[in-house]
């Protein structure tokens, strides 16, 4: 909404009173009616902003607390804060979603906090029991801290900035450290009771051990481009099954680091290449199946009745074995009756012998058509 205090405060008239005669008390009056009604309109609009916010007169919000409660930041698109299209606080700050503050709320909590020990609680001689901080402002349990090489970590935080720690601290370190006012840098925990953010997104999801689940009624886009390279890599990485229970549209290459299993029928309306679908679609070619099938054909010309075989070279060697080959001929003269025998057969090819057993004799060009196949 439009102010309107702007528009009052220039009514008032700054030239009076006028220093060094008598001035008109009416002058007076008008000047203060304007201030009154300004202070007014200010107030109005002041308790407007608090009833859009949700705060109630007097409430104090986000002063030395970690939750901003009974407020709502609303965003028609994007919610900028120290970035672009996300929510950041900067550096030095962990935003974290709040599982025991309350659905809704968002935790800021300080990576670190600088402050100085003025004094130590002992049993003994040698180790404290407790320590009393400067102040801790920020300092939260769990937060971890080293005095000469020695790990320590909070256990609790009581009145006058009293605080316990595990294992009891040194007390010569403690004594040197408070000597020498040096400052000690708490390292505070990322989530509080938490050993990782994805505990409390399990939780949010339902997944903390009483199963659950997330249903979308709207489609759900990811924008990240990782290209998957492994079924660990890529822009959604999914640990278990996946049920589709629609057509699955694939824009790329689908890659499947396992056994592909159909339970109906495939159909695959282009050329299936590649891997076991390796193939060459010559006159001399071949075709490899999955499973480690292979078929080859070809064709070779022979002279008949000639004691010299001819020779038939495999485009792709058999790996392990031929397991049949056959041969035929193409012969449009009817007084010619050709059979070819295969003489030999290796897995890198084979002989083919043309023999005339019908008609004038002689030797005659043939062509011999042949198919093989194996493993």
């Amino acid at each position: 909404m439009a102010s309107t205090i702007t528009n009052l405060i220039n009514t008032i008239d700054t030239g009076f009173p006028v220093a060094g005669q008598n001035n008109d008390s009416q002058g007076f009056r008008t000047n203060f009616s304007i201030i009154q009604s300004a202070l007014l309109n200010t107030e109005a609009e002041i308790e407007s902003i608090q009833s859009t916010l949700g705060i109630s007169a007097g409430q104090t919000t986000n002063v030395n607390t970690n939750f901003v409660t009974g407020t709502h930041i609303t965003a028609l698109t994007d919610l900028n804060v120290g970035g672009t299209n996300l929510i950041s606080t900067g550096n030095n700050y962990s935003t974290v979603i709040s599982a025991s503050g309350g659905a809704g709320n968002i935790a800021m909590f300080v990576n670190t906090a600088s402050t100085i020990i003025l004094d130590y609680q002992a049993s003994n001689a040698t180790t404290a029991t407790s320590l009393y901080l400067l102040s801790t402002t920020n300092v939260l349990n769990s937060a971890t801290f080293t005095i000469n090489s020695n790990n320590y970590k909070i256990k609790s935080i009581g009145e006058s900035n009293e605080v316990t720690v595990t294992p009891w601290p040194i007390i010569a370190d403690i004594a040197t450290v408070i000597s020498a006012q040096t400052p000690i840098t708490f390292t505070n925990p990322f989530i509080p009771g938490q050993t990782s953010v994805n505990d409390i997104i399990n939780q949010a999801l339902g997944n903390g051990g009483g199963g659950g689940g997330v249903n979308f009624a709207n489609p759900v886009t990811i924008t990240n481009t990782t290209q998957a390279v492994s079924s660990s890599t890529g822009a959604l990485i999914v640990d278990g099954g996946v049920g589709i229970a629609k057509n699955l549209g694939v824009g790329g290459a689908m890659g499947v680091w396992g056994e592909a299993l159909f339970q109906g029928p495939a159909v695959f309306n282009g050329t299936l290449t590649g891997g076991g679908f390796a193939n060459s679609l010559a006159t001399n070619g071949y075709q490899k199946l999955p499973g480690g099938l292979i078929m080859q054909w070809g064709l070779t010309a022979l002279l008949t009745g000639d004691s010299t075989p001819g020779t038939v070279t495999f485009s792709l060697p058999f790996p392990n074995s031929v397991l049949n080959m056959q041969a035929t001929t193409v012969n449009s003269d009817n007084l010619v009756d050709i059979v070819p025998n295969i003489a030999s057969i290796s897995s890198s090819g084979a002989t083919i012998l043309a023999n005339n057993t019908y008609g004038s004799g002689g030797s005659n060009q043939v062509t011999i058509y042949w198919f093989a196949i194996g493993y």
